[in-house]
């Protein structure tokens, strides 16, 4: 839900301090939030930690696609398509990672929160490696901003949005866009829980059904272009609707609805959007 309120004005920042400047804030959100995980005792904490973790790609992610649009000239699509491909095999190498840390103490019922606390430690240092990576690529660059004020940033932010929002286009393939990922989140969300305690497998197991999934996206990901925010609204929503309806119904039911939903929807985004 961050990316919601914060992924819109982290563009209209970037054109303030500079692209690679932003970068590094969400960076530092990626580096070292995953150690606050470590300070969790209550589910109030936690939903404070997650809300300030979703800094890091609210910031970070629309910014740098930005980077790759400024720089990839007549190749926008494909760059930025490559760019998303490598952030799933990301996705893709995490869920098995992680299972098999979770599940690194031989016949034990459940992970320990010890071997939470290991995988939240292997992730803070994956992050302060990326974070480390990217110093030492920025170091000494000087073109660190546009040089506009911010007034005029918001000017442009508050037009751009006007643009957005008046394109049918545009406005209809990022509804699709936020509905294909609110079903997408339910299953982030509960297929893990599932797979251990409905279907019974392991925790490294659920991480590989994950990631094994992921490699469908990544040989098909098409070119990409999509308004983030209502990309996050689904994304977000899709945790929460699916966790109403499992425990009002089950998870078959849940799954279901969620389907139907996006073959409902997806002949209204077939018939209205047109390519010239």
């Amino acid at each position: 839900m961050t990316g919601i309120f914060f992924k819109l004005p982290a563009g209209a920042l970037s054109d303030v301090i500079g692209r690679k400047r932003t970068m590094l804030i969400g960076l530092l959100f990626f580096a070292f939030m995953p150690f606050t995980y470590l300070l969790v005792k209550d589910y109030n904490l936690l939903i404070i930690i997650r809300f300030l973790h979703g800094l890091a790609t609210a910031i970070y992610g629309p910014v740098s696609m930005a980077v790759i649009a400024d720089m990839a000239g007549t190749k926008k699509g494909e760059m930025l398509s490559w760019f998303s491909s490598v952030t799933i095999i990301g996705n893709l190498l995490g869920a098995p990672l992680g299972g098999l840390i979770l599940h690194s103490s031989v016949g034990a019922a459940a992970p320990s929160i010890a071997e939470f606390h290991h995988a939240y430690l292997a992730s803070g240092v994956a992050g302060v490696l990326s974070l480390g990576l990217a110093l030492s690529i920025l170091r000494g660059d000087k073109k660190t901003g546009s040089g506009i004020r911010i007034r005029a940033a918001s000017l442009k932010f508050i037009s751009s949005i006007k643009e957005v929002l008046t394109d049918k286009r545009v406005v209809i393939t990022s509804a699709m866009e936020g509905l294909q990922n609110m079903t997408m989140g339910a299953l982030e969300a509960f297929l893990p829980i599932y797979a251990v305690t409905v279907a019974g497998l392991n925790e490294f197991q659920a991480g590989i059904l994950w990631g094994v999934q992921v490699v469908t996206t990544i040989l098909s990901k098409p070119a990409m272009g999509t308004f983030g925010t209502i990309f996050d609204i689904g994304h977000a929503s899709g945790p929460i609707l699916a966790g109403f309806l499992i425990v009002r119904y089950d998870y078959l039911y849940s799954f279901g609805a969620m389907a139907v939903t996006l073959l409902l929807v997806a002949p209204v985004f077939i018939l209205m959007v047109k390519e010239k």
